[in-house]
């Protein structure tokens, strides 16, 4: 994962958006049956999702981030759950640099629309996993959808947060783009695949199915477009044509099973 990815791991320490997570899988709230269970996340942020891990039972919960400030944050956390502390560990670390192995599942919330070497961290996912173990995946706005900039466009535009522009990063110039972007954060901005704090892969929902059926894991579930929403559900309809499913396509979440 690059060091761009801040803004996902934020999303990721959201406690709201901790209830949405298991359901768009297929679970109940509570998630898969992990009680006792092994569990690296990936792309942990603040700690939040981990605490919950190891609140509902896993028996040892690791959370790997490459964020500094995020994982301070999260040991800070930990200092006030005395409970969990011979449970949840943090390192500030990618999963290519852990060495440890046979987890029972990996748990990664709005990390995948930015990792920008999904080949070799799928690998390191599969090599992590003990055999029969398995990796939950969910992330979204993929970067063709209405929302994929993550709000960089809002960013850039002069009228803020006021205005939400739908395809706003795939229709404005893209010299354009990071001219504002650069001028707005003080620093160069050369690419859309490395904004300043927010790297943004812009792999398809169709390339990550193929990614995840070349993974060397078996694809349990993939699911696309896992919206509650009247809106959600309508373009979850308009993503079953071919020809517009990038550009309609807000959401992933997948289950991998070592084999």
């Amino acid at each position: 994962m690059t060091p761009h990815s801040r803004v996902a791991h934020e999303h990721g320490a959201d406690a709201a958006r901790q209830q949405g997570f298991w359901p768009r899988f297929g679970f109940g709230v509570e998630g898969p049956p992990l009680r006792g269970k092994s569990v690296l996340e990936l792309g942990c942020g603040t700690g939040t999702r981990c605490f919950a891990l190891a609140g509902a039972g896993a028996g040892r919960v690791v959370g790997v981030d490459p964020f500094e400030k995020s994982i301070l944050k999260a040991r800070e956390s930990l200092e006030t759950q005395p409970a969990l502390r011979d449970t949840v560990e943090f390192h500030i670390s990618t999963i290519h640099d852990l060495a440890e192995s046979d987890f029972d599942a990996v748990v990664s919330e709005d990390a995948f629309e930015h990792i920008l070497d999904l080949p070799q961290t799928l690998a390191a996912i599969r090599a992590r996993l003990r055999v029969g173990g398995r990796a939950y995946i969910g992330f979204g706005p993929l970067y063709h959808s209405p929302i994929g900039d993550h709000g960089w466009i809002r960013a850039a535009l002069p009228f803020g947060d006021r205005v939400q522009v739908p395809w706003g990063h795939l229709i404005a110039p893209k010299k354009w783009i990071m001219k504002r972007i650069a001028r707005r954060e003080g620093k160069p901005a050369h690419n859309t695949f490395d904004w300043p704090f927010l790297a943004l892969n812009q792999v398809t929902a169709r390339q990550f199915r193929r990614l995840f059926e070349e993974s060397g894991m078996r694809v349990v579930s993939c699911r696309s477009n896992v919206n509650y929403s009247l809106a959600g559900r309508l373009f979850g309809l308009v993503g079953r044509i071919p020809i517009l499913e990038k550009y309609f396509t807000l959401n992933m979440y997948t289950i991998l099973q070592r084999v």
